[in-house]
């Protein structure tokens, strides 16, 4: 989950069957972002760091921005 302080929350949800990784605003639950990364390995933790999101599949890292 990420958000900016107490406000604009989301929940960043990957999946491995196939890679993917999703963006779903907590407050309404609807979808914001979907994307099909090259891998992402089981029980993978998502990194959200100013504004970017980090995935790691099995030889990669993959960067998502919504700058």
């Amino acid at each position: 989950v990420s958000s900016n302080g107490n406000r604009d929350a989301v929940l960043w949800v990957a999946g491995t069957t196939p890679a993917s990784l999703f963006a779903i605003d907590v407050a309404t639950g609807m979808e914001l972002f979907a994307a099909t990364p090259p891998s992402v390995r089981q029980w993978t933790p998502i990194v959200v760091a100013d504004g970017r999101v980090y995935v790691t599949g099995a030889r990669t890292v993959s960067l998502y921005t919504t700058r």
